[in-house]
């Protein structure tokens, strides 16, 4: 059998009628409600800061769902002749549109707040450009007044994903050059050892500044993308049931309600530990959920990112305004929630899904 041919190829077998963009905004709220609740120290229902690990998938899950996603559009633009540049213009047409609405509505924000009038040209250039080159971790000095203290601490997954996107394409070059099991198991292998050398390196908080970048590479999560991978190319084969799905679900909380909160270390394990039901059981929910919630995402849009861009913005505007003091923790949670999602329909219908016309292939098509 030739190389690169041992099974069904993933741009060719995955469905296109599926909940995969209900599923992302699904993490993407999930995610809201855990950093409320963290930063703002307030109770959501019977959730608190101390057992906050009920809304603590949502970053994983948007890493299975991206090696799922992503790795078939690599090979869909591979499989069918195209260069590679058209497969970096998509995914900067998916990122840059809403990453840089954000910003320009950051640094509104911030001048609102007053912030800007203690920062130098250098701060704010520097600001302006690690966005621009999806970098936006740059936590300038002058922003130690605003809200938390952080212009937006969610956006350390952007260069995670941006990196993962430089390497896909050597991945599909080297299941040509190869085949798929042998592909993968060089994936599995680097992103286990990667995951367990930075839990026990890099995941210190007194780690040297290399370990940090290291961290904010894909190296630490690629675990998560090839489960993300693996799914992607083995669903045909996979039983997916519903009964299993809720094992699944049962599994993952009793992993993380017991072993999340030992230590920062300890956690990087348990939430790798965690994916391996929720990768199941979400992907189950992609494929045979109900199809009221693929119609919903068609009709209001693919809100996730935009969602999972701003939320921290409304977080730092609660702690800045003082309403944590007026609101209970419910209303705290529903305000922010609401103030994301109009957001983010604006930046969706008028800046995201216009930018994604101009993609010359997809996944959907």
């Amino acid at each position: 059998m030739a190389a690169g041919t041992s099974a069904p190829k993933m741009s060719q077998g995955l469905p296109r009628d599926n909940n995969f963009d209900f599923l992302r905004l699904l993490a993407a709220l999930t995610i809201v409600v855990h950093h409320v609740v963290f930063y703002v120290d307030v109770q959501f229902l019977w959730v608190t800061r101390e057992n906050n690990w009920w809304f603590s998938g949502g970053v994983p899950l948007f890493f299975i769902l991206s090696g799922m996603l992503i790795y078939a559009s690599a090979e869909k633009a591979s499989d069918t002749g195209r260069r590679w540049r058209e497969f970096y213009f998509n995914r900067f047409l998916r990122i840059a549109p809403a990453l840089y609405i954000c910003l320009a509505g950051t640094l509104l924000i911030l001048a609102a707040a007053g912030s800007l009038t203690a920062a130098s040209p250098r701060e704010v250039l520097a600001l302006v450009g690690s966005y621009l080159f999806f970098v936006p971790v740059y936590n300038p000095d002058f922003v130690g007044a605003f809200g938390g203290g952080i212009v937006n601490s969610s956006l350390w997954t952007i260069p995670v994903e941006v990196s993962f996107y430089v390497v896909v394409p050597l991945l599909v070059k080297m299941r040509a050059k190869t085949n798929w099991r042998w592909m993968i198991a060089v994936v599995l292998v680097v992103g286990i050892s990667s995951l367990l050398l930075y839990a026990a390196v890099g995941g210190n908080a007194a780690a040297s500044r290399l370990w940090l970048l290291f961290g904010l590479s894909f190296a630490p999560y690629l675990f998560y993308f090839a489960l993300g991978m693996i799914i992607g190319h083995t669903w045909r084969s996979i039983p997916w049931r519903g009964d299993v799905a809720l094992i699944a679900v049962v599994l993952y909380f009793a992993i993380t309600i017991n072993g999340l909160g030992i230590s920062p270390q300890a956690d990087l394990l348990v939430n790798a530990a965690a994916a391996i039901p929720l990768a199941y059981s979400a992907t189950w929910l992609g494929l045979k959920g109900p199809p009221v919630l693929r119609r919903f995402t068609s009709r209001v849009g693919d809100l996730s990112f935009s969602s999972y861009l701003w939320h921290q913005v409304f977080i730092n505007v609660v702690l800045l305004t003082g309403f944590a003091r007026l609101l209970t923790g419910e209303a705290l949670v529903a305000m922010v929630l609401a103030a994301t999602v109009a957001v983010a329909l604006l930046s969706w219908w008028f800046a995201e899904k216009p930018a994604l016309r101009l993609k010359r292939y997809s996944l959907r098509s």
